[in-house]
């Protein structure tokens, strides 16, 4: 698995935990005033391309703020216990970063903003009282309260210590996380897309919080703001309770056991999604209705394929990508890419050779939409998250910009889901698919499977790294809650098999990049 490797000894990480200062800092036009340091680590979550994240740094006027300021964001988050304390932190975190999805158009890892805000309150988010806990204010947010957040009841509170700004109070802590990652302070939605991404070493949170900088989040060195960010990024998924800490910190603690390893179910594989994810950025400046396996990828057809077999800068269209995305997960496909957005559908509601139709109220991440006629008329994609409407985020190949995830109001904009078919693998088609949950390995595969597993953790079912668990060090997200043997073994083997096809290359991947 991705990771980055940063593992701190006892010493180190008291020390860090024990830093908090006081920390002045600005943003032009929308002055932003943080709290302080304080404290922990790790890791990185996927993603994303796409988007309509703000990237204006006009400074917004009084009335109306920050011009690219999602006004109708919507946070889903009622308790406002003050002070809110570290368990109702991470769901506002969470909620916050679900929000920013739907309106951004990109994942957000919630443990950043988490983080963040420990930097900016404290690890008891209690550190300004006034502020934290009367004014919900956890990132020490400051300027003139645009007519939106004042209609929801934000209003101006106390003044700086430097005497040239005030801090914005807020009715709840709804409505600020609402502030916080709508865009007004331009300098959230960008550091959050940065550390968001994934990276090796410190990648993700220097990323993160130099963006904060660079667009006058805080005026402290980043030298002396990274470390708290750290310190409180561990702690989010290093949780005392780590089993029942995942679903709060992750949001997949409704997700089932089938969905993580990809079995087929009658409503959706996410295997397809997990796929999909892994393909964002392939195929840009490809876009071609031609359909040809050769053209994604130099294997042939008739053979099994994984996503380490496609050609990234291979040439296809959003049927064919849907297909690939297909054939990488063993079901069984038309010969020779053989099939566009009209006679999918066609099948799924007929013959159902290789597509079955569902109802969209069933529709799971990884459940395939299909819409229109052939050629323009037409397109297809995959969902990246379970169907609600048409902010759901889908995986779509529609143009020169390759695989990009975004909403299906944006994609499909020109096909409601009234008249799309929503569809999954059929049973016909998975008959061919190779069952991800069985091992077969030989001695070969056997063997590269433990020299990851030592790699990894030197084969320790318990091993913890921030965010990562177990022998095969795999993404929290990934295990749902269930920390078992069983579930890390069937777990690690679907994601082997859905990224590389087998543990020979999963190995020959790690020897060159150092993680798997």
């Amino acid at each position: 698995m991705k990771k980055r490797i940063l593992i701190f000894s006892k010493l180190s990480l008291a020390l860090l935990v024990g830093t908090f200062s006081m920390a002045a800092t600005k943003h032009t036009g929308n002055t932003v005033f943080a709290l302080g340091e304080a404290g922990n680590t790790r890791s990185k979550c996927h993603i994303s391309t796409a988007s309509n994240s703000s990237s204006d740094n006009s400074s917004p006027s009084e009335t109306t703020g920050n011009g690219d300021a999602h006004t109708d964001v919507s946070v889903e988050y009622s308790d406002n216990t003050a002070p809110i304390g570290k368990a109702n932190a991470k769901k506002l975190a969470q909620a916050t970063a679900e929000a920013g999805k739907k309106v951004h158009g990109f994942t957000i890892d919630p443990g950043l903003i988490y983080a963040q805000w420990v930097q900016e309150s404290g690890a008891d988010f209690n550190a300004n009282g006034t502020l934290n806990n009367d004014g919900h204010n956890l990132g020490g947010l400051s300027a003139p309260v645009p007519s939106w957040l004042a209609a929801k009841g934000a209003k101006t509170g106390s003044t700086h210590a430097e005497g040239d700004g005030s801090y914005i109070y807020f009715p709840d802590y709804k409505t600020f996380a609402e502030a916080y990652v709508s865009g007004y302070y331009p300098a959230v939605p960008k550091a959050l897309k940065a550390g968001s991404k994934g990276g090796n070493g410190d990648a993700d949170i220097t990323a993160f919080v130099t963006e904060l900088k660079n667009n006058g989040y805080f005026t402290a060195e980043i030298s002396a703001y990274i470390p708290g960010v750290q310190s409180a990024y561990a702690t989010f998924y290093n949780a005392t309770d780590i089993a029942s800490d995942i679903a709060t910190a992750t949001g997949t603690g409704q997700s089932s056991e089938d969905d993580i390893c990809g079995v087929v179910s009658d409503v959706a594989t996410s295997n397809l999604q997990d796929i999909a994810k892994n393909m964002v950025g392939y195929f840009v400046g490809n876009y071609l209705q031609v359909h040809n396996p050769s053209l994604v990828s130099s294997k042939n057809d008739n053979d099994s394929w994984s996503v380490s077999d496609v050609d990234k800068n291979g040439s296809t269209d959003c049927s064919g990508f849907v297909w690939t995305v297909m054939k990488v997960a063993g079901y069984n496909v038309p010969p020779g890419m053989a099939w566009n957005t009209l006679t999918m559908a066609e099948d799924a509601k007929g013959d159902q050779k290789y597509l079955k139709a569902i109802d969209k109220s069933n529709a799971k991440a990884g459940t395939i939409v299909t819409a229109g006629g052939t050629g323009n008329a037409g397109h297809t994609v995959i969902l990246a998250e379970d169907w609600h409407g048409d902010d759901t985020l889908c995986y779509s190949m529609g143009s020169d910009e390759g695989v990009v995830e975004r909403a299906y109001k944006f994609v499909m904009a020109s096909h409601p889901a009234e008249t799309s078919t929503f569809c999954v693998p059929s049973s016909e088609s998975s008959k061919g698919s190779s069952s991800s949950d069985k091992s077969n390995n030989s001695s070969e595969e056997e063997s590269a499977k433990k020299w990851i597993m030592n790699k990894e953790s030197r084969g320790s079912y318990t091993a913890r790294n921030g965010r990562y668990y177990g022998a095969y060090q795999l993404d929290l997200a990934y295990l749902n809650g269930d920390l078992s043997k069983e579930n890390q073994d069937k777990t690690a083997e679907s994601y082997m098999r859905s990224r590389y096809g087998s543990w020979v290359k999963a190995k020959q991947f790690w020897e060159s990049n150092n993680w798997w």
